[in-house]
């Protein structure tokens, strides 16, 4: 009797959840603003569904929603939100079953983002634009060529001088099809770990308050590049040099994007330092501290941070790495 009360909920659950995921997809289709959303959200309901249940129950849930939003509205896009929704919601299901940490959470879920990103990048230029991924470059050329031709008439009407102008071309020339190409990785690799931090602080608060035990993510002041990450991307970025030099393929994707990749990741750790010294030793407000960061850290001073930031790898001012609390 137990186990068929069970099941009978475990029905009634995933079909109410089937319900909210197939409404809050067509508003993903249908409401503009609500698509920007859309990513962080709808992977929230799997999530609360693989948690009350088991994989099982899940998956018919996520394909039950498919086949009726490819009934309502479009086949290609149900294929393409099943996938998101679905590996992102488990995933983050899943890593919240097993207790996993808050890192190791991020971790598997800028995987799982990757993942989906790349599968809904190929279902778009092979079945919706059909123009393949060079297509896609072309068109985004072209496009970038003409906000920049219209940006120099309307430069040029306000009196801006010649010289001023060239650095415009100068700078446009940069992005080319190769260019592009090589900036894909780094590209894919910061989206899928921001829309990860995005999709968990939006899910733990929701789960926090269904009375979900969630462990919380830590304060942006706490954000520390730690030797073995920066010593990985710096291995990535030697690696693609040598390929590079040697002509071979892929070569100055690997070095641009790790390039990328690991002056970002020393920039916001360099962001998280000066935060830390501006609220805790000089008693700043947290909004005077975003404003002096945001001036600062966005203008030529931005070296600064990134400088911080590497030295902050070896150091440690804050004391975050646990090693090395371990050793004092």
């Amino acid at each position: 009797m137990q186990n068929r009360n069970y099941s009978t909920n475990s029905i009634v659950e995933a079909g109410l959840i089937t319900s909210i995921v197939v409404i809050l997809m067509l508003m993903n289709v249908y409401i503009p603003i609500f698509s920007l959303f859309g990513e962080f959200i709808l992977p929230i309901p799997i999530t609360v569904l693989f948690l009350r249940h088991d994989f099982k129950i899940t998956i018919i849930s996520v394909i039950v929603s498919g086949i009726i939003i490819a009934a309502v509205y479009n086949p290609i896009s149900a294929v393409s939100s099943s996938v998101l929704f679905g590996i992102i919601g488990i995933t983050l299901g899943y890593l919240i079953k097993k207790n996993k940490s808050t890192g190791t959470i991020l971790i598997f879920l800028s995987l799982a983002f990757a993942a989906v990103t790349i599968i809904d990048f190929g279902i778009y230029v092979t079945l919706i634009d059909k123009g393949g991924v060079t297509g896609f470059i072309n068109y985004t050329l072209s496009q970038f060529k003409d906000s920049v031709s219209m940006a120099k008439q309307m430069y040029s009407k306000m009196g801006v001088s010649n010289e001023q102008l060239q650095l415009i071309d100068q700078i446009a020339n940069m992005f080319n099809k190769d260019y592009i190409i090589s900036v894909i990785p780094a590209v894919i690799t910061i989206i899928s770990i921001t829309f990860s931090y995005l999709n968990y602080a939006v899910t733990e608060r929701v789960l926090r308050r269904l009375n979900y035990n969630v462990k919380p993510l830590k304060s942006f002041v706490e954000f520390h590049v730690d030797a073995k990450a920066g010593s990985l991307i710096g291995i990535a970025l030697v690696i693609g040099l040598l390929l590079k030099n040697n002509n071979i393929l892929y070569g100055n994707s690997i070095a641009v994007s790790s390039q990328y990749i690991l002056q970002i990741a020393l920039l916001l750790d360099g962001f998280a330092l000066a935060a830390y010294y501006l609220r805790s030793r000089f008693k700043m407000s947290k909004l005077f501290t975003v404003i002096i960061i945001l001036f600062t850290g966005f203008s030529q001073l931005s070296i600064l941070y990134v400088t911080a930031g590497f030295i902050d790898i070896f150091f440690d001012f804050r004391k975050l790495n646990p090693c090395k609390r371990e050793k004092n």
